[in-house]
């Protein structure tokens, strides 16, 4: 299970995501429609589970399906931690 911290300034998000927060990979995006766009900027050395994801954003989840990057196609979800 990984870790994210996002922040949002009109429809462009940015932060990270990573195992923790010690170990973290740039994300920046756009949310718009209900659907929050991320794309990763995976540093020299590093894996990414995926290159860039359409999340669909429900209350505290977010889903979507993953298609490139390090761990091949699947799906990603991340909930709101509290």
């Amino acid at each position: 299970m990984g870790k994210g911290s996002l922040s949002q300034s009109g429809e462009v998000v940015t932060g990270w995501v990573g195992p923790s927060e010690n170990d973290p990979i740039p994300v920046t995006g756009m949310f718009k429609d209900g659907k929050l766009i991320i794309k990763t900027m995976p540093q020299p050395g590093r894996t990414v589970a995926f290159d860039k994801v359409e999340l669909k954003v429900e209350a505290d989840i977010m889903y979507g399906a993953i298609e490139n990057g390090s761990h091949g196609k699947g799906t990603i979800k991340f909930t709101r931690s509290k």
